[in-house]
C-alpha cells in the first residue's frame, strides 16, 4: 500500500490512522488494496499508450503491472473472492 510513495508499513498505518482518526476497519483495508490494483492497472496502462506515442518511460508499465499482480495475490489470499466490498 502507499508503495509508490515509499512509506513503510509503519507509516502506512499512521498515515490511515491519522486520515481516519481511529484505526482502519478491515472492510476499508480491503478496499483500498483494490484501489491500488486498479490504480496500477490503470497507470500501466495509460504509459503503454503514452509509450505507443513516443514517449519513454522506462520500465514503468511493468513495474506497476507485477504490482498489481502482486496486489491480486495478496488480495486472494487475504479477502473472500465473493465479499468485494
Amino acid at each position: 500500500m502507499f508503495q509508490r510513495l515509499f512509506f513503510t508499513e509503519e507509516e502506512q498505518l499512521f498515515f490511515l490512522k491519522t486520515y481516519f482518526g481511529r484505526d482502519p476497519r478491515p472492510e476499508e483495508m480491503q478496499r483500498i488494496l483494490l484501489h491500488e490494483i486498479f490504480q496500477d492497472y490503470l497507470w500501466c496502462l495509460w504509459t503503454i499508450y503514452k509509450e505507443a506515442k513516443g514517449e519513454d518511460y522506462g520500465a514503468l508499465a511493468m513495474e506497476r503491472m507485477e504490482r498489481a499482480m502482486k496486489n491480486i495475490a495478496e488480495y486472494n489470499t487475504t479477502y473472500n473472492f465473493d465479499d468485494v466490498v
